[in-house]
């Protein structure tokens, strides 16, 4: 990964934002010797497919029903449908 100081980029910010999306290469920014920032090429767009799959129903099989979830966890909780 290049590295470069934070003056370098701030006098050629356009050249390096232009360097890092032909390149694809990171380029690391330092302040007095340590990492200030990094410069990367954005991640790929997420395909459609990927997309559905984060929505409505990507949590499926994901839980497990313990008991009868009809009837309240303890004494104290009085569901009101119960008492007809």
């Amino acid at each position: 990964m290049r590295t470069i100081t934070a003056e370098e980029f701030q006098a050629a910010c356009l050249q390096v934002l232009e360097q890092v999306q032909a390149t694809g290469q990171p380029v690391r920014v330092t302040l007095n010797g340590k990492p200030l920032a990094e410069i990367a090429p954005p991640a790929a767009e997420e395909t459609p497919a990927r997309k559905r799959a984060s929505g409505l129903g990507s949590m499926a099989h994901c839980t497990k029903i313990n008991g009868d979830i009809t009837v309240p966890s303890s004494e104290l909780v009085r569901w009101e449908a119960l008492d007809e």
